[in-house]
C-alpha cells in the first residue's frame, strides 16, 4: 500500500514539473465559464469554508474555534460583548510574534489591540514626557 502511495506521490511530482502551469489554466477556464462558481460554492457550504479558513490562518478547526466561543460564553474576551450585538463574528486574536492564539474577540477591540502592538513605544513616549523620564529607564 504504502508503495503504491509512494508510486503516485512521484508520479504527480513529475507531471507538476512537466506542466507547471495546468492547475492555473484550469482555473482559469473554471472561472471563464462559471464566474461565480467560487461565490456559490462558498455560499452553499459556509462551514466548510470558514473551516478552511481557519485552518489555514490560524491553524485551528472550526470545532476548536466553537469550543472558545462556548467557553467564552459568546462573548469578546476583552469589553463582554456578545456576538449578537456585533456586525461581524468574534475574531481569532493571537500574538503575531509567536502564532499563539490568546482568545476571541470583536472587531472594534481586535483592532484596537492591534494598533496598540504596533504603537507600544510611541505611547509610552507620550506618557513619559510629562513626568521627564525616558521610557528606556523605568
Amino acid at each position: 500500500m504504502s508503495q503504491d502511495k509512494t508510486y503516485f506521490r512521484e508520479y504527480r511530482r513529475r507531471y507538476r514539473k512537466l506542466h507547471p502551469n495546468h492547475n492555473a489554466m484550469s482555473l482559469r477556464r473554471l472561472r471563464k465559464r462559471r464566474p461565480n462558481y467560487f461565490k456559490e460554492r462558498r455560499a452553499r457550504y459556509p462551514e466548510r469554508y470558514r473551516d478552511a479558513l481557519l485552518r489555514h490562518r490560524h491553524g485551528i478547526t472550526l470545532v476548536e474555534w466553537n469550543r472558545m466561543f462556548e467557553k467564552q460564553g459568546g462573548c469578546c474576551y476583552i469589553c463582554g460583548r456578545h456576538q449578537s450585538e456585533c456586525k461581524r463574528v468574534l475574531c481569532v486574536d493571537h500574538d503575531h510574534l509567536t502564532g499563539r492564539i490568546r482568545a476571541l474577540l470583536c472587531d472594534h477591540c481586535n483592532r484596537k489591540l492591534g494598533w496598540y502592538e504596533r504603537h507600544t513605544d510611541k505611547i509610552l513616549e507620550v506618557l513619559y514626557i510629562g513626568k521627564g523620564v525616558s521610557p528606556s529607564t523605568s
